[in-house]
Parts: structure tokens; sequence; C-alpha cells
């Protein structure tokens, strides 16, 4: 089983070589919660500029983050990399609120080496001997029927954020409406990113096939 990493985030792919040089099996993809994924194990990796810029800057996107990876996976792991002012009021509000709010325990590294190094223990621990499964779709509820149509189409194996938008964007009713089968084929097969496996996968699921 092998540690799933995120290829959108910045250092992963040095912290992925880092892991493969301790003989620690990695595979390189798009995560949709979580940098570093295996087993139930989901580890969000920030650096402290990013994690105060997510909290305070103009996204706020990270008590979000956390929501859906809670969700998501029974454990989930917050790695904060770099020198961490606990003295500071912000910032020690921050840890206090992911520690005792949300519950997540909270890993400090100095450095990628050391994360990679702190990442390389805990699949040691629980990586080993489980049962090979990629990440999850993530957990949430949207509130509109194009949000829900968005991360339904995610949930087949192969489709991720930007290819599930590009079809919706081809044929916006093709949850609903795959009643034409020839139609549906001829508008799949157009769209930039659905490789062929995907789309026989999503063909499946909207012609109710086993």
């Amino acid at each position: 089983m092998p540690i799933y990493i995120d290829t959108r985030g910045d250092g992963e792919f040095e912290i992925g070589n880092m892991l493969q040089k301790m003989h620690i099996p990695i595979e390189f993809r798009h995560i949709d919660s979580g940098d570093y994924v295996f087993n139930d194990i989901a580890i969000e990796r920030k650096t402290v500029a990013d994690l105060i810029n997510s909290v305070i800057g103009p996204e706020r996107h990270f008590w979000n983050q956390l929501e859906t990876m809670k969700a998501t996976y029974k454990k989930p792991i917050v790695l904060i990399e770099g020198l961490f002012p606990m003295e500071d009021r912000q910032c020690s509000g921050i840890f206090y609120a992911i520690v005792g709010g949300w519950n997540i325990p909270v890993i400090f590294t100095m450095n990628r080496r050391e994360s990679a190094d702190r990442i390389s223990k805990l699949f040691d621990k629980y990586g080993e001997g489980s049962q090979n499964r990629i990440p999850p779709a993530v957990v949430k509820k949207e509130a509109s029927t194009k949000k829900i149509k968005w991360a339904m189409l995610q949930c087949v194996e192969g489709i991720g954020g930007v290819t599930a938008q590009r079809i919706l964007e081809k044929e916006p009713l093709i949850i609903s409406t795959a009643c034409n089968y020839g139609y549906i084929i001829k508008t799949l097969k157009g769209i930039k990113g659905l490789t062929p496996k995907a789309q026989k996968r999503l063909e499946k699921v909207l012609f109710n096939e086993d």
C-alpha cells in the first residue's frame, strides 16, 4: 500500500522523493482532501505562513479543509512545518482550535526533511500490511444541484474536480438525463482529461450496468 501524495501542494514532490529514498512506496495523484493519505489517515501539511494565510488571508479556507478531512477520514492529522511561534496569541489560538475545538492532532516539524521523516514513521506504524485502497471521495454536503452533480461525478474513480467540471459544462444534465445512450457516449468522448477507463466506469453508473 503506497502513501498517496497530492500533486498540487508546494513541496510535496520534494517530500515524496525523500520518502522514496527511505524505501517508502508512494503514488502522486490528485487528492480532494489531505496532502498525504494512507489507510484511514490523512495528513494536511501546512507551512506556518500557509497556515496563517489560510486562516486570516483572503480565502480563509483552512477550517473548511478540516471539516472535509474530518468527515472523510477516521484519523485526520495536521502537520505544521516551520518555526511555530506559540507565544503569539493568533498562532496559539489556531493551535488550540485545531486540537481542542476540532480534536485533531498536530505534528510540528522544522523543515521538509523532518516532515518526510515523521510521515515515514506514521506509515511504518499504520500503513504497512493494510489493504490497498485509493483515497475516497470527500464527504461533504452541497447545497446547490450543480455542486451535488459535481461531487457525484467525482465518486467515479479517475474523475477529479477539473474533469467533472468539464463534463458538466459540456452536458449539464448528464446525471439526470442519462437516457440517450448514443448522445451521452459521443459527448463523453470529446471531454479533455476523461480517460477511456474513467469513461467506461461513468457509463456503467449512468446506464445502471454492474
